[in-house]
């Protein structure tokens, strides 16, 4: 990888055969500083540091809606959460450098409130119900009563269902709040 590459394309992945994929295809269409965080495994693109200054797009394959509105949350300048094709990939990646919002995902509307959702992403990554409580700034028996809700709302049974309807591991009822078949939305 040449310099100027090194300085316009950084890729965060925990897949060495997958950076290089994409540094190969993506290099030619990029001309300014770009961040790709490839969301593999599920979860990552929320560990992975962005250089300050940079767009970034961010590509995961999560079928959860609230996962992917909380990718959305990390304000990428392009979020793809739909296969697409490598043409199509390499346009998105380009106008993600040129800083171009782009959301690239199924509509999703998602029975829970903000507080929910941050309350589902932290369980969902393990956090301690009392720690989330501190995060928070609100009592533990909010968190417990928060949990209820999401549990009902989302017809989960516990933490282990939780986790899997946020990592994408369960298929539920909750998915048939979706709009329409998928979206392409310019922001």
């Amino acid at each position: 990888m040449s310099s100027k590459e090194k300085q316009t394309l950084v890729i965060f992945s925990n897949n060495l055969l997958l950076e290089q994929l994409f540094a190969h295809h993506l290099s030619p269409f990029i001309e300014q500083p770009l961040d790709l965080i490839i969301d593999a495994p599920w979860g990552y693109a929320f560990e992975a540091k962005k250089r300050p200054n940079s767009h970034s797009l961010i590509l995961s394959d999560n079928p959860c809606g609230e996962y992917i509105e909380d990718l959305w949350d990390l304000k990428p300048t392009v979020l793809i959460t739909r296969p697409t094709t490598l043409a199509d990939f390499c346009l998105f990646a380009q106008k993600a450098s040129q800083g171009q919002k782009y959301k690239l995902a199924n509509d999703y509307q998602s029975p829970l409130n903000t507080t929910e959702r941050k309350v589902l992403r932290l369980c969902a990554l393990q956090h301690h119900p009392k720690n989330i409580a501190e995060k928070l700034q609100l009592s533990q028996g909010s968190i417990k009563n928060t949990l209820s809700a999401i549990y009902q709302k989302l017809n989960l049974n516990g933490m282990t269902a939780l986790g899997f309807y946020y990592f994408g591991g369960l298929e539920l009822q909750a998915f048939k709040n979706t709009k329409g078949d998928s979206s392409h939305k310019n922001i």
